[in-house]
């Protein structure tokens, strides 16, 4: 045989093979699958991961387990903290040096154990393995996970800055007694007025104990848990216009515009009521719409609901603060045994088109895109992805906002009410200066205490049990209480952020 026939018959054969594959009829993701484990030469070790609990979910039993591993080409193994006292056990797990590459942790947590040395620094590992990381976290999230000036895990915010909170009322009921929809404190007390007299069945306002409705304190020029006046952070609660709130609350209880029950109702017991039709307006937000919104219709023949934008206060000024916060730090401990695969792992995550399969799934098949609007099909996205976003490490800041909405769509109430809350969100939002501080002793110390003693003393002003004349004497005891300590924490923070 000559060699120019050996060398035909090498050809030929190539070309065969190649012909073969290309008629495999693979997929897009076992190729995808394919090229993981050829690039990680069989060696990738398994990873182990500790998450945040979650109802009705075990993780290594779940699909994405799975999409993760044929998408990376890492196996994963996960764990996951338990519902009650999750923090003993998280404490527990890192004191005893367990096994974990990679955790989830809220911001407290993530602080706490980083004060205590038990993180691994991640500067370097971030520079050589995390190229997509850099690209789809922003500067000044990074920051929000630096301690001392060193990078200690990767930071996540929540999907999107969002308007959540709102009044939701009976529009049919305004409609019947030809009132117009009120846009201040005191058209609000004379719309609860007039349907208390033209529907004294109805309770006017139904809610429940925790003093803060932000749709009505936007009324008394609050828009925010802080407010920044000459260069010093005010708490809302200090703030002369709260008494005037509490004042405003109390005088609707007494007059029966506020459920007389406001102290003792529970989430469920004061939507019951509301969706019962027994209620003219309610104090809501979006992510309860897909529950109240139809049963209410179902309900209660002929109801159209409406929702209250924040009210204007005495200068015209509305505002409401725009729910903005660290949703998770994905940290590395000190003992992980394979912490340049964790943060290879997680960037291989973060490489665009992984992100879109691993949260999304397939375009066309479990959601479409037109420009930067997504859309789930049903109910294939939910049985693909429904749980993908508890296996998020870090999200691509850029596109991940709008991707995010696909989840919301796939309950038409739900969106049709987030849409309704935020049209105007850059109108309406306002953004508390300590929404992305990091954890501040004092207010670790003692917020929820604190907050516990705010709780009672609204209830007990607006029920009549407190005197609203004593209102500096509460607020001496909340300062000697540890609001004193929050107050110095919370400025000395502000300050060292504005320099």
């Amino acid at each position: 045989m000559t060699k120019k026939r050996i060398l035909w018959g090498l050809v030929l054969a190539m070309l065969m093979l190649a012909a073969t594959a290309c008629g495999s009829g693979k997929t897009a993701e076992e190729s995808r699958t394919e090229d993981n484990n050829a690039a990680g030469g069989g060696t990738k070790p398994t990873l182990k991961i500790l998450g945040n609990f979650a109802p009705n979910l075990d993780p290594n039993k779940d699909l994405m387990v799975q999409e993760i591993e044929k998408t990376t080409g890492y196996k994963v193994e996960f764990a996951m903290l338990p519902q009650d006292k999750p923090d003993e056990k998280l404490n527990l797990e890192i004191a005893s040096g367990a096994n974990y590459d990679i955790v989830m942790l809220t911001a407290p947590q993530f602080y706490k154990l980083a004060a205590q040395g038990a993180l691994r620094p991640i500067d370097d590992l971030i520079e050589q393995y995390g190229q997509n990381l850099k690209k789809v976290i922003k500067e000044e999230t990074w920051e929000l996970s630096r301690v001392n000036g060193q990078l200690y895990g990767i930071p996540q915010k929540n999907e999107r800055p969002n308007i959540e909170d709102t009044i939701v009322y009976r529009q049919d009921i305004l409609e019947e007694l030809k009132l117009p929809v009120p846009t201040t404190a005191e058209e609000f007390y004379a719309t609860l007025q007039a349907v208390k007299k033209a529907k004294p069945e109805l309770i006017p306002l139904t809610g429940r104990g925790a003093g803060d409705i932000r749709t009505l304190l936007s009324g008394f020029g609050i828009f925010t848990d802080w407010t920044e006046q000459d260069g010093k952070l005010i708490y809302r609660f200090e703030m002369p216009e709260f008494k005037e709130y509490l004042a405003y609350m109390s005088k609707l209880y007494q007059e029966n515009l506020l459920d007389q029950d406001w102290g003792v109702n529970k989430v469920a017991s004061m939507q019951e009521k509301f969706m019962a039709g027994k209620a003219f307006a309610m104090q809501s937000s979006w992510f309860d719409s897909s529950k109240v919104g139809p049963t209410t219709l179902q309900n209660v023949p002929g109801a159209k609901l409406g929702y209250l934008d924040p009210l204007k206060d005495n200068n015209g000024n509305a505002g409401i603060q725009a729910n903005l916060r660290i949703q998770y730090i994905h940290a590395i401990p000190k003992s992980a045994k394979h912490a340049e695969d964790a943060i290879q792992y997680i960037d291989a995550k973060l490489e665009p088109d992984n992100f879109t399969y691993l949260t999304l799934g397939e375009e066309n098949v479990t959601f479409t895109q037109e420009d930067d609007k997504y859309t789930p099909i049903m109910p294939i996205f939910s049985e693909k992805r429904g749980t993908a976003y508890w296996f998020l490490n870090g999200i691509d800041e850029y596109r991940y906002p709008d991707m995010w909405l696909a989840r919301l769509r796939r309950d038409p109430t739900q969106f049709e009410v987030f849409e309704r809350l935020n049209k105007e969100y850059d109108k309406y939002a306002r953004m508390n200066p300590v929404s992305l501080a990091p954890p501040i002793e004092a207010v670790t110390k003692y917020e929820q205490t604190l907050r516990k003693m705010e709780e009672d003393y609204f209830v007990k002003v607006i029920m009549g049990t407190g005197n609203l004349n004593d209102h500096e004497g509460f607020l001496q005891e909340w300062g000697a209480a540890g609001g004193q300590e929050i107050n110095q924490g919370v400025n000395e923070w502000y300050q060292k952020a504005g320099q």
